[in-house]
């Protein structure tokens, strides 16, 4: 099933990713099937700079995720005070 007509017809946002050109992308796709956002994930190479973790209005959410490599790497190069909402719906 095509994940943009899962998100429409269970009216849930889907965060996750896909492979494409050998490279790891992040995706968000709304509640309604759109995909509102997309980036190449942060590579694994020690001198490859962090893309900063996905913070965005959607909807009346304050949405963020941070991925592996932010993770291991946000250490070093990472630094916010944004507030992100704690509690939405989300199918994952």
């Amino acid at each position: 099933m095509d994940v943009q007509k899962l998100a429409n017809e269970n009216n849930k946002i889907i965060i996750s990713s896909y492979r494409k050109n050998n490279k790891d992308v992040a995706v968000v796709i709304d509640e309604f099937g759109k995909v509102v956002y997309s980036r190449d994930k942060t590579g694994s190479s020690p001198i490859e700079k962090l893309v900063h973790p996905l913070h965005f209005k959607l909807g009346k959410y304050n949405v963020g995720y941070i991925l592996c490599m932010e993770i291991l790497k946000g250490y070093r190069d990472f630094n916010t005070d944004i507030q992100l909402d704690e509690s939405p719906t989300f199918l994952i």
